[in-house]
């Protein structure tokens, strides 16, 4: 988990949850909203994601902000404590002109549509552990097989695929290649895939996931994993 008080600081945002709760809404909700300044806002995301997305607070997004199961004592939250943080939580968020808000029926999380601006000061509560986030709907991750490869990693929902070239002559594994752009957090397998490009060049991928027109081969595999290729 990467603990993001620096980038999703209430501050970084402009943002005071104590001076926005004052005279907005009622008493009984006073001992959730208590903001954690020391901790800052634990974002469970990569850390390639949470970096990217601090700096976008306007961009609408899906979060799910999971709620504390244990108190800082380490005793276990009653289910009928956990129900009246995840009410609160769900009022704040609401008082912060958040779109969208739904809560588990357990209680263990929060699931909010909104942007990070809004949604800032609920991640700072000592009553959540963390939060993760995702695209708003799947319509805003379509586009990321349309981009250019040295757009993807601009995307904090793209992930770049590789795979290293085998050079035939000397059998051995150049240097991994950017390929494409697709959606990250797609459930391909993690076992290396063999596959030869729309010419027939013999590719090694780190997962099942192949770019367009790429096709797993068997006749690319060699009988044993070539080693690097030397310059």
């Amino acid at each position: 988990m990467k603990r993001l008080g620096t980038h999703l600081g209430l501050c970084a945002l402009g943002l005071s949850l104590l001076s926005w709760t004052a005279g907005c809404l009622g008493d009984d909700c006073d001992d959730v909203w208590k903001p954690d300044i020391r901790r800052g806002p634990i974002c469970a995301d990569s850390a390639n994601r949470c970096a990217q997305l601090a700096n976008q607070p306007d961009r609408t997004l899906g979060f799910v902000i999971n709620l504390a199961p244990a108190n800082a004592d380490g005793k276990p939250v009653s289910a009928d404590a956990l129900a009246h943080r995840a009410s609160c939580v769900r009022d704040l968020l609401f008082e912060r002109g958040v779109p969208r808000v739904t809560v588990a029926p357990d209680n263990s999380n929060v699931v909010a549509t909104g942007s990070l601006r809004r949604v800032g000061p609920a991640l700072e509560l000592v009553s959540v552990a963390n939060f993760v986030m995702s695209c708003a709907t799947e319509a805003a991750c379509a586009d990321c097989e349309a981009k250019p490869v040295a757009a993807c990693q601009t995307d904090a929902f793209c992930e770049t695929l590789a795979g290293a070239p085998l050079d035939l002559a000397r059998q051995c594994l150049l240097p991994e290649v950017p390929l494409s752009c697709a959606k990250s957090g797609q459930a391909c397998d993690t076992a290396l895939t063999w596959a030869a490009s729309p010419s027939g060049a013999c590719h090694l991928f780190s997962s099942g996931c192949l770019p367009p027109g790429f096709a797993a081969a068997a006749s690319c595999m060699p009988p044993t994993l070539p080693p690097a290729c030397t310059p």
